[in-house]
């Protein structure tokens, strides 16, 4: 009878893991949520100061009703609209806006939607492990696994 050890148990394990359909859907998500963070840290820094959490005043006076909406826009985008386009300072400071800082904020705009794309491709991969749609995984199991245990985020409900 040949003896294994622990240590090439678990390295046999992880390699397995990694390689199988479900640790590999697991690792695509979450390299696509390294590579957020990282653009998230990297924009960290860029944030156009009109849009800082403490805009220099003279900014704050001039661009501070259309740079302070927030996520409250993408609940009601037509009636922010409409606000900004009746008033011709608001419509001339938004116009001042994008031509100075569009650059920037369609960076950040493509960093929300990867945002969202890692998200929902996290969410697609922990549903088909949860319904078994990957051949011999089981949540169970990959919660077992090491390797597994590190790619599995936990949801608190």
């Amino acid at each position: 009878m040949a003896s294994v050890d622990a240590a090439s148990l678990s390295s046999s394990s992880s390699s397995d893991f990694h390689e199988s359909q479900c640790g590999g859907a697991l690792l695509r998500a979450l390299s696509g949520a390294h590579a957020a963070l990282a653009q998230v840290q990297r924009l960290a820094s860029k944030v156009p100061p009109p849009y800082s959490s403490r805009p220099p005043r003279a900014e704050a006076a001039r661009y501070g009703e259309v740079a302070s909406l927030d996520f409250a826009y993408f609940r009601s985008p037509d009636a922010a609209e409409a606000r900004v386009e009746s008033s011709a300072a608001l419509s001339a400071a938004d116009e001042e806006l994008r031509a100075a800082h569009l650059e920037q904020l369609a960076e950040f705009y493509r960093l929300f939607a990867s945002v969202r794309r890692v998200g929902a491709q996290l969410g697609r991969a922990a549903e088909a492990l949860i319904k078994g749609r990957f051949l011999g995984a089981t949540l169970e199991g990959a919660f077992q696994d090491p390797d597994g245990r590190q790619l599995l985020v936990r949801r608190q409900d």
